[in-house]
């Protein structure tokens, strides 16, 4: 079977049942959390795909990681995963879950870069402003990235706003080039 739709299937599964038990956003908590593990610990994801280790020992990893952090739903649906011998797809799960729940919700990711960090108060005017223009839910992603030198870049959906300093610099010195020097 096609690992896209074996992703498809459990996550729409996960969905449903959280759904149905009004559990949605813990779950999506859950979710998030699994996911950023597996995302940080490349061993994880490693161990999760050897084919050589028994279900009974990435369970108990799996276990050990997230018993206590993570819902008795969330839990369940680690076992279901691991007993269905799907462990090299936990990944594509949690990633479909997410891009289930988020178009559930209508909720937008958007990233922000600066070249410092800001204030609290600039982050909601940013918030406040992007869910009014595209009436939807926003999960604001900050990094910080001194290259930029200034300003800011802004990216929601498959648009960018490029305010930063290094990008204007880079513009003029691309039409100082242009201009023919007599």
């Amino acid at each position: 079977m096609n690992s896209g739709k074996i992703a498809v299937r459990y996550a729409k599964a996960l969905y449903e049942l959280a759904k149905e038990r009004d559990t949605v956003d813990v779950v999506y908590s859950d979710i998030q959390l699994i996911h950023n593990t597996f995302h940080e610990f490349s061993q994880i994801r490693e161990t999760m795909l050897n084919p050589v280790l028994p279900l009974n020992s990435k369970r108990a990893i799996l276990k050990s990681l997230f018993q206590d952090k993570v819902s008795a739903d969330t839990n369940r649906f680690i076992d279901i995963v691991v007993d269905n011998d799907r462990c090299e797809f936990i990944e594509r799960i949690l990633n479909r879950f997410v891009i289930i729940v988020r178009e559930a919700k209508g909720i937008k990711d958007v990233e922000f870069v600066t070249a410092s960090p800001v204030d609290d108060d600039t982050k909601h005017k940013i918030i406040s402003a992007i869910s009014e223009q595209y009436k939807a839910q926003i999960e604001l992603k900050e990094t910080v990235n001194p290259d930029i030198i200034g300003g800011f870049v802004l990216r929601v959906d498959d648009k960018m706003i490029d305010s930063s300093i290094s990008s204007e610099l880079k513009t003029i010195r691309r039409e100082l080039l242009k201009t023919n020097v007599n």
